[in-house]
């Protein structure tokens, strides 16, 4: 194999946890979208995600637990190559239905969020193989009711 070949492109994995970003730093990347695979930004103080966040067309994972985001955008449907999603220990109280348009996701992960509902459409991640999604209110584990969970189950079943 030739290494200097000029068509194959690094992966680029940023390893953003602990800095105290209040926003998701988009800026930083400008230009080089294509080539971030991964992104690590745990446990910071960020509060939404950008809706230019579908330029990240290559991005496989995407880490954002323990931050203090309350919505995700419509267009985090854009990001046809992503894997893994881990946005847990936020303040999601309900998750986009376009997140069922993540074709390539595996790993979802929702744990210790303020959700109240899911879309339905989440039985459409026929790729989706690991679903978490476990709920903290205070010292009483399990105390909140999900009241809209899709019934036909992950995987790709049909009835």
């Amino acid at each position: 194999m030739d290494y200097n070949d000029k068509h194959l492109n690094p992966a680029v994995v940023l390893h953003w946890n602990y800095r105290g970003f209040t926003e998701f730093p988009l800026h930083r990347i400008n230009g080089e979208e294509a080539e971030i695979t991964d992104i690590y930004l745990k446990e910071n103080l960020i509060t939404r995600v950008p809706n230019e966040i579908c330029k990240l067309e290559n991005l496989e994972s995407l880490y954002l637990s323990g931050n203090d985001i309350t919505e995700l955008p419509k267009e985090i449907s854009g990001l046809k190559c992503l894997k893994c999603l881990d946005l847990s220990g936020n303040r999601l109280s309900s998750i986009p239905d376009e997140v069922a348009e993540l074709k390539s996701l595996k790993f979802l992960i929702l744990d210790e969020n303020e959700l109240t509902e899911l879309p339905l459409r989440l039985s459409e991640l026929h790729s989706l193989r690991y679903l978490s999604i476990i709920i903290w209110n205070g010292y009483h584990k399990g105390q909140c009711t999900i009241t809209t969970i899709a019934n036909s189950g992950f995987g790709g079943t049909k009835d």
